[in-house]
């Protein structure tokens, strides 16, 4: 805090999030881009199953999204999202790194929640289900994130 004073900060809001002074006093907005695939499907089963399987073999820990991000470093130029790779190029990380068969995803399109937490599952589905009652709610999620 004593640093905060020295560089004009008088108040702290009960956000906890307080503006540095000159700059701007609200964070950015995240924006979902314009034709992203987050969660959409890409239109080919065989592209939709391997974008599903490296993203399910990130999720599985951090080990396996660095193995990701060097391999699109090293020969994807640098495009970490693997819906903007053709599928050959996937096919070839899969059974290069013995990538296993992505779990099924839940029938809204999103991945399926089963952590060894009750009370995170819980919570996670219900910002599920608040962002599935309209885009208003999905709106008010992205902005809060």
């Amino acid at each position: 805090l004593a640093t905060m004073s020295m560089m004009g900060v008088t108040q702290m809001p009960a956000s906890g999030v307080q503006a540095m002074p000159g700059l701007a006093s609200e964070p950015p907005q995240k924006r979902m881009r314009e034709g992203s695939s987050m969660g959409a499907s890409t239109g080919d089963p065989v592209k939709d199953s391997l974008v599903n399987r490296v993203k399910s073999f990130q999720r599985q820990g951090e080990q396996n999204k660095q193995l990701w991000c060097m391999y699109c470093d090293n020969y994807l130029g640098g495009v970490r999202d693997p819906a903007r790779h053709d599928s050959s190029k996937l096919q070839d990380f899969v059974e290069a790194h013995g990538v296993p068969e992505a779990p099924p995803r839940d029938r809204m399109g999103g991945g399926a929640v089963a952590s060894m937490d009750p009370a995170k599952d819980k919570l996670v589905n219900a910002v599920k289900s608040f962002q599935r009652e309209g885009e208003m709610q999905r709106e008010l999620w992205w902005n809060f994130c």
